[in-house]
């Protein structure tokens, strides 16, 4: 990755990646990103364009056999931005949208991939110095990464009582999910000693996986940091 940046003004940055867990049906792709920005004193605006090359994945999801894809190939786009209300309160915000174009897969039931468009989208609240010199709090809303618009030919096998055999019965499939998910985050962070910090983080998920109906999760965590060297 390279990059510029100063204290306020332009910022850009251009960046390279590659996955690859050495799995047969794991996952691999390539990404590239070019985002530019301007950072003023009390706020800070920014986009981002960015282009993934899938190998066997769609939309960081892998599989194999009869549900299988050879590849995906995504281009999407980002806005974000920053708001400050004085040393303490930061607003922030993002948008992101994407269009996927897949490849099929040989010896699979799903196929004929139609343009797939994707979303996701969260909102921030951060504070700085807020209990304590040194603490950190941030609040977040989002939803995950969520289709919106697309579909594929599904194949569907019976067995075909007059002829004996396995036929098929294709049509086409929405792929875009029936719920959505959205999540609220809770974070506190806060320095004990000059090389000691305690964090704890919250989790409140509605209809994960985009999945209408589905049980809402929560989860809580907390951490001590130990940072290490000479000061």
């Amino acid at each position: 990755a390279v990059g510029f940046a100063a204290e306020s003004g332009w910022e850009s940055g251009v960046s390279f990646a590659a996955v690859d867990d050495q799995k047969t049906y794991g996952v691999n792709s390539e990404s590239s990103q070019l985002q530019l920005g301007f950072r003023g004193r009390d706020f800070g605006v920014g986009v981002k364009l960015g282009l993934l090359e899938e190998h066997g994945n769609l939309l960081g999801g892998a599989s194999n056999g009869a549900l299988s894809v050879s590849g995906a190939q995504t281009i999407f786009g980002e806005v974000r931005g920053t708001l400050s209300f004085g040393n303490t309160w930061s607003l922030v915000g993002q948008y992101t949208h994407g269009i996927t174009w897949a490849k099929n897969g040989a010896n699979t039931l799903v196929s004929d991939f139609s343009d797939i468009e994707s979303m996701s989208w969260g909102l921030g609240l951060l504070a700085r110095d807020l209990l304590s010199s040194g603490d950190a709090f941030g609040l977040a809303f989002s939803q995950p990464l969520r289709t919106i618009d697309g579909d594929a030919r599904v194949s569907v096998p019976y067995w075909n009582y007059k002829t004996g055999g396995i036929k098929f019965h294709a049509r086409r499939t929405s792929l875009v999910p029936d719920g959505k998910e959205t999540s609220w985050e809770l974070f506190y962070r806060k320095p004990l000693s000059s090389r000691l910090r305690l964090i704890s983080y919250l989790i409140y998920r509605e209809q994960p996986l985009h999945v209408a109906g589905s049980r809402s999760e929560a989860s809580v965590a907390s951490a001590l940091s130990w940072s290490f060297g000479l000061r």
